[in-house]
């Protein structure tokens, strides 16, 4: 059996051609990152998404292996960003490295990734 070995680089395309095409993947949701969030990025009366996380969810905000699944690279410093599905029905906060939370903002929110189901957390911001 031959093994192939791909770079990240190839690895992170593949990712986000799957999810181009909405390929779905167990255990994993296709989502983006919510235009605007940064006008609702106070709730409950915290000063980030970052800190209502840690103040209502008994989970670490980085994810297990470090590796960012909005851009597929190790990372060292994850923020919460605001996520939504590509229907736009459902809003989470999920963790991201720092890099992807400043750089898909406006018009580069439509950037799709598979987040983890387990990392997801809906939030009610109608309050």
């Amino acid at each position: 059996m031959a093994k192939y070995i791909i770079s990240e680089q190839q690895f992170s395309e593949c990712f986000e051609e799957l999810a181009r095409h909405h390929i779905k993947i167990d255990d994993m949701t296709i989502v983006k990152h919510v235009d605007g969030s940064t006008n609702i990025n106070k709730i409950d009366g915290t000063s980030s998404p970052s800190d209502y996380w840690e103040k209502h969810f008994n989970d670490p905000i980085e994810p297990s292996d470090m590796i960012c699944t909005s851009c597929m690279k190790k990372a060292d410093k994850f923020v919460v960003g605001h996520v939504e599905d590509i229907e736009q029905t459902k809003m989470w906060l999920y963790p991201v490295c720092a890099i992807c939370n400043r750089t898909y903002k406006g018009n580069k929110s439509n950037h799709i990734f598979y987040a983890d189901n387990k990392k997801l957390k809906e939030i009610d911001i109608t309050h």
